[in-house]
């Protein structure tokens, strides 16, 4: 006590802080109440979440800052790797599919495949780190010593099995390296050698900060509570199993006698539970100020909030901007490299951050990246960055496998392969087969994308889809009309797409296309009886806009989908009536029509495990009668709100013209688990019914109006939905049905789509 009475003023303080995952949040309360309370803070250290909390006070984050940080939801992005939804990239996703899984290759080594390293996508941590940090490192001269607080963190490097000491360079990679836990986040590669999380080898690294910078006095946060996580691992849970398997045991006491160590109670809270963010700081905050008067009585200089807050006003008030001029790429040969940087960079002004993050997340949906790296590097003679980015390459040869696994004969299989070829541009080639006896398919399709200052898409495929409504009943007897259906829809197209902005695309072309239905128009035919058949071939350009931001390609419980389609159809109808046809000549009829529809599909945000949505469709069409009722029904728009209505023949819910509203209740269980509660209201303008000769007729104006019900339990596994429902279609002669299925219902879309 007498030295630090001696030195007076001069007592220098540092603060070390230790991993422990959300538990790591108590270490902002600390600090508050050191702050409030004039405790200077000399010096900070840090280990994994520590790291991250030391880095942002070094940087000079109040914890009012930082604090409003790890509550956002860019934080949250962070921790589970999630793409937020005004940075998803619509313009590059593919069709939606039933795949289950997908695996990768080289097209040298077909035999070889890799399994991930990583549970989550850590690249969009990468960026956001990269974007907090590029500022003061900059300033500070990528020295930590010159930051507003001199700084030090550690990581493991796996091959030496030794601790890694940051003092310089990069910040953000620093601290990624740091928090790098065993295959939940990605490693960093720093100066050849692979770094995990710090907490491996060194969860309270007090002795770095004593060797460091010889502090009078040091002020540990230990946020695990003296190795209370250092528990046995649990079978059910990976993260324990990797935790034991990879870290040493860590000495959570302090050497030095000039020393406090604080152990906020912050509970039974695992690495990833960031949803008690405000109990965890507060938490740090009382157990600071429960020993504030052991602290003061052990530290006799104090700093005024004042002094603090314009030494910070100081330091973060002329850092350099944000903004890049020019772009390396490595990793890739030259000419993906051109293509990433028009990418990044679609011209040779200078771009702001803001800019730079829509391009970065344009770039991470591309098929053609596996990885992206990023590191802004700030050039003091310009007073501007030059990003650089280390890219690795996806393999080149994809494949995809899955299907639906279900209670009534609608089980289907389905497999798809992808083959990339990047240079300047992208070309992708695609090829799937669904099969099953309600759904059949074969599509191919190759797309084209080059990367201009407006980037575009050319598209060309072919689909022949074949539908058996007879095989899917689950008897002959079912309430399926009519009771012998068959339908096969060809189409061949050429497209062209345009984004607009991140979460939108508008795209156009023309397609010929040539469908042929199987059907008997009466439920009493003999085995001897033919068929009637309807051919119907033509062409129809549209054009379409999308905007989809749903979290899940079925079963969604967040984001929103809105698609406008118009589409204009020009074909012939050949019609040779069967056996038990009332007309028994055969007819050519040419039909043109223009048809619109729009769809919306909207979750709103809600608190707590209540979701709630509302989908809305209209539709128009100027389409006429064809020869007979069934070919009229079976030409016409159809309202499919809920899986189960996709994969059953339901004529009273197809129509021309008519509008279409739902509201979707959901509630949303701790075992993954969602409740489902959806209704919808159908209202067509006119009915088409059928008349006595079997030719088709319009009722009255809004003269009937239908509800689909669906009640639904879906436990969402990491390969797909299973799910349990209810379904209810009013005027149908059997309308309850139960359905349970695991996978995706899901299909090609058909020609007319």
């Amino acid at each position: 006590m007498m030295l630090f009475l001696q030195s007076g003023f001069a007592q220098k303080v540092g603060v070390v802080l230790s991993g422990g995952g959300a538990r790591g949040l108590a270490h902002i309360g600390a600090i508050r109440a050191l702050e409030e309370n004039g405790i200077p803070i000399d010096y900070v250290v840090g280990t994994s979440m520590g790291a991250l909390i030391g880095g942002m006070y070094a940087q000079g984050y109040s914890t009012e800052e930082m604090e409003r940080l790890v509550s956002s939801d860019e934080f949250y992005n962070w921790a589970f790797g999630v793409i937020a939804e005004k940075d998803d990239y619509y313009f590059k996703k593919k069709d939606d599919n039933a795949s289950w899984i997908t695996l990768r290759f080289h097209r040298d080594s077909i035999f070889q495949t890799s399994l991930p390293t990583n549970l989550i996508n850590s690249m969009p941590m990468d960026f956001s780190m990269m974007e907090h940090t590029a500022p003061s490192i900059a300033k500070a001269r990528y020295n930590f010593d010159s930051l507003f607080v001199p700084y030090r963190c550690v990581a493991a490097d796996i091959e030496d099995k030794k601790q890694v000491i940051f003092r310089s360079g990069d910040l953000g990679e620093a601290i990624r390296a740091s928090s790098a836990f065993p295959f939940y986040f990605k490693p960093v590669v720093y100066n050849g050698k692979i770094l995990f999380d710090g907490g491996l080898y060194n969860n309270f690294p007090a002795d770095v900060l004593d060797n460091e910078f010889k502090p009078d006095f040091i002020i540990g946060i230990d946020a695990v509570d003296g190795g209370s996580m250092d528990t046995p691992p649990d079978e059910d849970n990976i993260i324990s199993q990797v935790r034991a398997m990879f870290m040493t045991k860590t000495n959570y006491k302090i050497s030095s006698k000039n020393s406090i160590t604080l152990k906020p109670k912050t509970g039974k809270v695992g690495l990833l539970d960031f949803d008690q963010v405000h109990n965890e700081i507060k938490a740090g905050y009382e157990e600071a100020m429960l020993k504030m008067d052991s602290i003061k009585a052990s530290i006799a200089r104090r700093v005024d909030s004042a002094a603090i807050h314009q030494r910070r006003f100081d330091f973060v008030k002329d850092m350099p901007k944000l903004i890049i001029t020019d772009i390396e790429v490595k990793g890739v040969n030259a000419r993906q490299a051109f293509y990433v940087r028009k990418i990044l960079m679609p011209t040779r002004d200078p771009i702001s951050i803001e800019d730079l993050r829509r391009n970065f997340y344009k770039l991470i949906a591309d098929d053609n990246i596996k990885s992206i790296i990023p590191k802004l590097v700030y050039h003091p003679e310009t007073g501007y960055y030059v990003m650089q980015v280390q890219v690795r390459q996806q393999r080149d040869l994809k494949a995809q496998f899955g299907g639906d696994f279900a209670s009534s004969p609608i089980s289907e299989a389905f497999i798809g392969v992808q083959y990339n070829i990047w240079g300047k541009n992208s070309l992708s080639i695609n090829a799937n087969s669904y099969f099953g006896k309600l759904y059949s398919s074969v599509q191919a399709k190759a797309r084209l994308d080059v990367p201009s200052s407006v980037p575009y898409y050319l598209e060309s495929g072919f689909t022949i889809n074949s539908w058996d409504f007879f095989k899917s009943s689950s008897s002959f007897l079912e309430d399926v009309k009519p009771p012998y259906l068959t339908q096969t829809d060809r189409k061949f197209y050429l497209d062209a797409g345009l984004p607009l902005g991140n979460q939108q695309k508008i795209s156009g072309g023309i397609s010929y296309f040539s469908l042929t239905d199987n059907y008997y128009q009466t439920s009493k035919f003999k085995v001897t009886d033919t068929v009637d058949i309807t051919n119907f071939y033509g062409y129809s350009p549209e054009l379409a806009f999308e905007r989809n931001t749903l979290n899940k390609k079925q079963y969604a419980t967040a984001g929103s989908m809105v698609s406008f389609t118009q589409r204009y159809v020009n074909g012939r109808e050949h019609a040779i009536p069967g056996s038990t046809s009332v007309n028994k000549v055969e007819t050519f009829q040419p039909h043109a029509w223009y048809q619109g529809n729009l769809t919306v599909d909207n979750y709103y945000k809600q608190r707590g495990t209540l979701r709630f949505g509302v989908y809305m469709e209209a539709n128009y069409s100027s389409q006429d009668f064809f020869s007979n009722y069934t070919s009229t029904v079976l030409s016409s728009p159809a309202f499919e709100p809920v899986p189960e209505s996709q994969t059953i023949f339901l004529g009273q819910y197809r129509a021309h013209t008519y509008g279409a509203f739902g509201l979707k209740n959901i509630v949303s269980t701790k075992i993954n688990v969602d409740l489902r509660f959806e209704g919808y209201v159908f209202q067509p303008y006119k009915s088409i019914v059928e008349q006595a000769d079997l030719t088709a007729t319009y009722t009255p104006i809004i003269a009937r109006r239908l509800y689909i019900v669906m009640v639904a339990a879906v436990y969402n596994t990491p390969v797909g939905p299973v799910s349990l429902s209810l379904n209810y279609y009013s005027l149908k002669e059997q309308p309850y049905s139960v359905l349970f299925h695991f996978g995706y219902i899901l299909f090609n879309k058909k020609a007319l789509d």
